[in-house]
């Protein structure tokens, strides 16, 4: 539990440049330099921030940089509320009032068993069942008769903060639920736990070809059932900010969300509008 806490507090930094040659001294003295703009990210959406800073340096032939952050969600938010300029972007819309929000992505959350499980289907209810403790055997939904071993977000995550918003509601977690910090270790537990059930974002889905994914309610998670409304854990990704975003800010994430942002956000996730 120690490790799992300073693992949050953990607030990792990188500088996003755009490679070019080494220019001729200059003639005349050098101007300032543009301001780093600051594009935070969750442990969950920081591989997208990546993407869409370096590629945006690049199309625009841009001379910004960019400093990213990120850290758990809410760690991160926290960050950001401190500033008066910055954004982060994240799975989980932060409930905190007045904040200035666009989205540039749908994702969704991926129900993902061990292989041993046989089950391919699990309504919400059950999921949610199964979250509480009330169900504890497969066998309990149509399956063997084995222990169900579930595992869960840390409590910072905003990806465990969707799973709450559309699986959990108020109600309580399981104390027997094992929890994990981040999709590498959620899917490494799922694969080496007989049994095991786990949630991931289906942004990273890519990341674990070997994955066993199950249907909820009926549909199969895919970038059509999400993009249509009808798969049901769906979630957006958002960019939020303490306020309105300035001509840089604006001009950046007016290009997230154009066709070139939309192609970066679709090797990974649902862009908001289906080609």
């Amino acid at each position: 539990m120690g490790t799992a806490k300073r693992t949050l507090s953990i607030l990792a930094i990188t500088t996003v440049l755009m490679g070019c040659s080494a220019p001729a001294p200059p003639a005349s003295p050098a101007t300032t330099p543009v301001e780093a703009m600051r594009i935070y990210a969750t442990t969950t959406t920081f591989p997208l921030v990546l993407s869409i800073t370096s590629e945006y340096i690049e199309d625009v032939q841009s001379e910004m940089t960019f400093n990213t952050q990120y850290a758990s969600y809410r760690t991160i938010v926290d960050e950001l509320m401190g500033q008066e300029v910055g954004f982060v972007i994240t799975s989980h819309l932060p409930p905190e009032q007045n904040l200035w929000a666009a989205p540039i992505a749908k994702d969704g959350i991926l129900i993902v068993t061990s292989s041993d499980v046989s089950i391919m289907d699990l309504t919400v209810s059950e999921i949610r069942a199964i979250y509480q403790g009330r169900l504890s055997s497969w066998a309990d939904v149509g399956g063997e008769d084995r222990e169900i071993v579930p595992f869960s977000r840390e409590r910072d995550s905003d990806v465990k903060a969707e799973f709450a918003r559309m699986v959990m509601g108020n109600r309580t977690l399981t104390a027997e639920a094992r929890v994990v910090t981040s999709t590498e270790q959620m899917m490494e537990r799922i694969l080496n736990t007989p049994g095991a059930i786990g949630y991931i974002p289906f942004g990273e889905r890519n990341v674990y070809p070997q994955i066993n994914i199950l249907a909820v309610d009926g549909v199969v998670p895919s970038i059509q059932t999400i993009s249509d409304d009808i798969y049901p854990l769906r979630s957006t990704v958002f960019v939020v900010g303490v306020n309105e975003p300035t001509p840089d800010y604006r001009k950046f994430i007016s290009w997230i969300q154009g066709a070139r942002g939309q192609s970066i956000v679709a090797q990974n996730y649902v862009p908001l509008i289906s080609r």
